[in-house]
């Protein structure tokens, strides 16, 4: 028995393709054991209730979205109509979130769409979704720390009563002060600090409380009158779909939530909650604050740098501004430190999967990810510092939106391809490809009303939105999908119509960015891809997930045999060893508690071995799960 799968799989081995590597998924299993070995291991406990979660969503993006942004998209893109641009980013978050919901119920991983992408679609995409999320999580910080320089200066300048004093703090290609708070996050972070759930949740409350008095005082001096014209002229709706392109970045919270999945007390039905109530929350704050703004001051008024504090100024209201100013001083920090802090986890996780250099693996004597950090900080500090704002702002919110539609490409991936594994794969990407062609194409009947007027254009927008939607229809008539893995995991409605929709409501506002954005968001995408092909392709694990299948295949009558008698026993956990080396068997002591998940090596899971599917001889770090 044991010649012949041995020679079966060398088979398997040897005639893995190109193709079939980039594609290499992560089994769920998998996945599961690894977060709950990371829990056992580091000392950790799932103790994130569902207020927390949504404390730390809501906290890690409305101080940005109404501080940074409010005033920004007011002045620069959408006027009065401020708050339709806040709703079209809701409504675009809401229907995306139905994939988040369902897709961290069922993949409860700290790696959000890393973990999705790897579990659903592949490597290749897995290492793009990373570098998405590094846009959401390290960059996004460095803008805020951006944002937060430029605040600083102006409240110096106020103060001063002079409008040159610390400018040099804070020029267009050179944010002295950026750059500072970034790499104070970084040393901090170097040094261990952490915080912890009633720190941000303390912080959380004080900034909620701090937006809640900002727009109270506005709406005690809110004019009707600067409501008109409600869509300027000069923006257009165009400029109302930029502002909500924009205000995307004031959206990243609840894929951060997503993140916390493998600390979160009943993470299969606390995650969906958790999900709503951070677009919702973050929604009805930023959609208040923003109509209190431009209720309060005329649009062309309000300094796109200085949103609610130039308001304030503009009444006399010297001691409400500078309450306003200093809160935002005070609480932006921290939402810098909370976005990097992600960063170096998942440069860790890439490595231990193969993906990134496994220095970003490598963890000191005191736990703490010392090389990921002083490198991926190092960047960041630099990107903070010559990096404008508003060029972050549109390479953040692209990834957000590319990162959106991954995860519903992975919903849809996971209900419909088991059933039609070779026809599904091809409706899908040539729906995605139809989609942008006709998001594009009615993204400039729109810019430009004249070009309803150019046949070709109408023809092309009108011929691919047809198009699209028979691909649809073709994904649902054709491609059944999979039942349920579990009745007590959240699923979600009107699959595929939903992620669907969602896929073209990205596109189109991708469509939105200027060309430099669209050309910043391309090279980075290529990036990815690149670091691949010259990294990832040769390092990574796969091979261990392609022999995990066939060792599935081979032994599968013989574990169903063993396990008869058990059929309380999760057989899946069979299936899914976990990595066996790495920093926390070698820096951390492992508990020795029975309700510990531990996993066995692959090359240990043969025929042979298996007399007892709950005991295997060997070390400690060769045993099999021992919970059911």
């Amino acid at each position: 028995i044991n010649a012949e799968y041995g020679a079966s799989l060398a088979h398997a081995m040897s005639s893995r393709t190109a193709w079939t590597r980039m594609l290499a998924t992560k089994p769920r299993a998998w996945i599961l054991l690894q977060e709950d070995e990371e829990l056992a291991t580091s000392g950790l406990t799932r103790q994130l209730g569902l207020f927390d979660l949504i404390m730390i969503g809501i906290g890690g993006t409305v101080g940005t979205g109404v501080f940074a942004l409010a005033g920004y998209i007011a002045r620069e893109d959408a006027g009065p109509a401020v708050m339709v641009s806040w709703a079209v980013a809701a409504f675009g978050c809401t229907v995306n979130g139905f994939a988040y919901m369902e897709l961290s119920s069922l993949v409860p991983s700290s790696g959000s769409v890393y973990a999705y992408s790897y579990h659903a679609l592949g490597e290749v995409f897995a290492v793009v979704a990373a570098w998405c999320l590094t846009l959401e999580y390290g960059v996004s910080g460095a803008a805020v720390a951006r944002a937060w320089g430029t605040k600083l200066v102006y409240w110096i300048q106020d103060l001063a009563d002079s409008g040159s004093a610390g400018s040099w703090l804070d020029l267009k290609y050179c944010s002295v002060v950026a750059g500072a708070i970034q790499g104070v996050c970084v040393v901090l972070l170097l040094c261990g600090t952490s915080f912890g759930k009633l720190f941000v949740n303390t912080m959380t409350a004080i900034k909620i409380g701090l937006i809640l008095f900002m727009t109270v005082a506005a709406f005690t001096h809110f004019d009707a009158g600067n409501l008109s014209p409600f869509i300027p002229p000069e923006h257009g709706v165009s400029g109302v779909l930029t502002g909500g392109t924009a205000a995307f970045f004031g959206f990243i919270g609840f894929d951060e939530v997503c993140c916390l999945a493998g600390e979160a007390k009943n993470p299969t039905q606390t995650m969906p909650r958790a999900v709503v109530g951070t677009i919702v929350g973050t929604a009805v704050l930023s959609v208040a604050a923003s109509l209190a703004l431009v209720g309060m001051i005329q649009y062309d008024l309000i300094d796109p740098d200085a949103g609610f504090a130039s308001g304030f100024k503009s009444l006399d209201w010297n001691a409400i501004a500078h309450i306003t100013q200093a809160g935002e001083i005070t609480t932006l920090p921290i939402v810098v430190f909370i976005a990097f802090l992600a960063q170096p986890r998942l440069l860790f996780a890439m490595a231990n999967d193969g993906l990134a250099p496994s220095i970003f693996g490598r963890v000191d004597k005191d736990g703490n990810l010392f090389w990921g950090t002083l490198i991926s900080g190092a960047v960041l500090t630099a990107i903070a510092t010559c990096v404008p704002f508003d060029h972050l702002n549109d390479m953040v919110s692209a990834g957000v939106l590319i990162s959106f539609s991954i995860c519903n490409c992975c919903l849809l991936t996971l209900r419909c391809k088991p059933s039609s594994p070779q026809l599904f794969p091809a409706l899908l990407w040539a729906f995605i490809a139809a989609t942008g062609v006709t998001a594009f194409s009615w993204q400039q009947c729109i810019t430009d009303s004249s070009m309803l007027d150019n046949i070709p254009l109408m023809i092309v927008a009108h011929l691919f939105a047809a198009v699209s939607i028979c691909l649809l229809i073709a994904l649902w008539r054709y491609c059944p999908q999979s039942p349920a893995v579990d009745g007590t995991l959240f699923r979600s409605p009107w699959v595929p119509l939903l992620p669907g929709v969602a896929i073209f409501f990205n596109w189109f506002l991708i469509a939105q960015l200027t060309v430099t954005g669209l050309l910043l968001i391309s090279g980075w995408i290529l990036l990815a891809v690149l670091s691949y092909f010259v990294y990832g392709y040769n390092h990574s694990l796969s091979d261990q997930f392609l022999r995990l299948h066939e060792e599935s295949s081979v032994m599968s009558s013989t574990l169903n045999s063993r396990l008869s008698d058990n059929p309380a026993v999760d057989t899946d956990l069979y299936r899914a060893p976990v990595r066996q080396a790495g920093w926390m068997y070698q820096t951390r002591s492992r508990s020795t508690s029975r309700s510990t998940t531990k996993s066995v090596p692959v090359e240990n899971l043969q025929h042979n071995k298996l007399s007892d599917p709950l005991k295997v001889d060997g070390d400690d770090n060769q045993l099999l799960p021992h919970s059911v």
